[in-house]
């Protein structure tokens, strides 16, 4: 793929940052700017996680098998970058799963991840949107609703009496 179709590198939560510096410098992007366009990205990631998480501390990876799972992978996803990040994290083994993906971004996943899970890989981005556009995703504000609804459930029970 050419320089626009790689993105330069990824910001997880925690500071954590990839930075393709090959890329960068073919780009003749400088590491200044490169570190100001990450501190962005992590600034805008520390107000997402503020709302996603609400009660939830930051999930550790060290040691154990960590499952990423969009809603597609296609080349507007990162999740690639995901599993590098998570690889930094500590993760023992790294699966990605999705529905549906773009067959050559899920060729590259397959490169950074132990494992993926793709159900329908799609020849082109025609095929691709049409199979998600035929799919019914929630929105982000529904995501969280379901979120808040599994963590309730997972809430333990205080039984009284006896």
């Amino acid at each position: 793929p050419g320089f626009a179709d790689r993105e330069l590198g990824a910001v997880a939560s925690g500071g954590v940052r990839v930075i393709h510096a090959k890329l960068r410098d073919d780009l003749g992007i400088s590491e200044e700017d490169a570190r100001r366009a990450a501190d962005r990205v992590g600034e805008e990631i520390r107000r997402d996680e503020q709302a996603w998480r609400s009660r939830h501390a930051r999930a550790d990876f060290a040691g154990r098998v960590v499952l990423l799972v969009d809603d597609r992978i296609g080349p507007d996803t990162r999740m690639d970058a995901a599993a590098m990040v998570a690889r930094m994290m500590g993760a023992r083994r790294v699966v990605a799963v999705a529905p549906i993906g773009l067959r050559e971004t899920v060729a590259q996943v397959r490169g950074d991840a132990d494992e993926v899970v793709c159900l329908v890989e799609a020849a082109d981005t025609g095929a691709l949107d049409a199979a998600y556009a035929s799919q019914d995703v929630p929105d982000g504000a529904r995501l969280r609703e379901l979120l808040e609804r599994a963590e309730e459930w997972r809430a333990p029970m205080i039984v009284e009496g006896g």
